[in-house]
């Protein structure tokens, strides 16, 4: 797996983490993908395009060319071939909305899955104790958290978990069930857009 950005013209439009193969069929004109680091979720984060290294097996489309024809569209592939390509790329974007940072009370705390098994286990140990658990915001500040603080954020990191998987469940329903490649693609785009 590529966690990517996608850039149009040097602007860092998109996150995308998939294979390849997923990522050169989701290219768009005049748009290149460049690998950056997991740890960069937030487009105001991603290095200058001139900065990144391009990746051997990612395409990048010439914005002087009218189109690519290496890329498959709407148009060029079947019905069910476009279904799957949009299930994966709903997929990944779920994975990707579960990992973003988790605000609380006014602070902000690192979404990755490590740090919610940490908070998670963190909540099922907290009957054994009574004092208050120092822990570590996303920017890198100490805070403390009582039993309670703890049980919020791991009810926000399930609640949100939840939401995501009906949400992408939802749309990925609403896809099998369509009959046309319009239809799939603006639910895909709306989906997106959320």
């Amino acid at each position: 797996m590529i966690h990517a950005v996608l850039f149009i013209g040097n602007t860092p439009k998109r996150f995308m983490r998939s294979n390849p193969d997923q990522l050169n069929a989701n290219i768009r004109f005049g748009g290149t993908w460049r690998e950056v680091p997991i740890s960069i979720n937030d487009l105001a984060d991603v290095p200058p395009l001139t900065t990144l290294e391009s990746h051997p097996k990612l395409k990048e489309v010439d914005p002087t060319k009218d189109f690519n024809p290496d890329r498959p569209t709407p148009e060029t592939i079947d019905l069910n071939t476009l279904k799957k390509s949009f299930f994966d790329l709903i997929s990944s974007e779920r994975e990707k909305r579960l990992e973003k940072p988790i605000e609380n009370n006014g602070k902000v705390f690192d979404g990755d899955k490590q740090s919610q098994q940490f908070l998670i286990e963190e909540r099922n140990r907290k009957t054994k104790k009574t004092r208050p658990t120092s822990w570590i915001t996303a920017d890198n500040q100490i805070t403390t958290l009582t039993n309670a603080d703890i049980d919020e954020l791991a009810d926000v990191i399930l609640d949100r978990r939840g939401q995501e998987y009906i949400l992408a469940r939802e749309v990925k329903n609403a896809i099998e069930t369509a009959d046309d490649k319009k239809t799939i693609t603006a639910l895909f785009d709306a989906y997106m857009k959320r």
